[in-house]
């Protein structure tokens, strides 16, 4: 009983109901977005780290993730 209270005035949060491994995809996803143009504005670049951090995706991760999508565009064209 108590912690059907507790939810409905807590509830668990949204983010933390999607897996880490899914979580830092999505991000990096973003990044790929980001990138799309072939440069990063620091708009897309405080909005990305933003929604990262309230997914709960660390830093680090979310660095890691952005490397990947910057790169990621030029091999593929490299590969064609």
């Amino acid at each position: 009983m108590l912690r059907a209270l507790k939810n409905l005035f807590d509830p668990p949060s949204p983010a933390r109901m999607l897996p880490g491994h899914e979580r830092r995809h999505l991000i990096e996803h973003m990044w790929r977005i980001a990138y799309a143009d072939g440069q990063l504005d620091a708009h897309e670049d405080h909005y990305v780290r933003k929604i990262g951090h309230l997914l709960y995706v660390p830093n680090t991760q979310s660095m890691l993730a952005r490397n990947h999508a910057r790169v990621a565009p030029g091999r593929e064209m490299g590969a064609s």
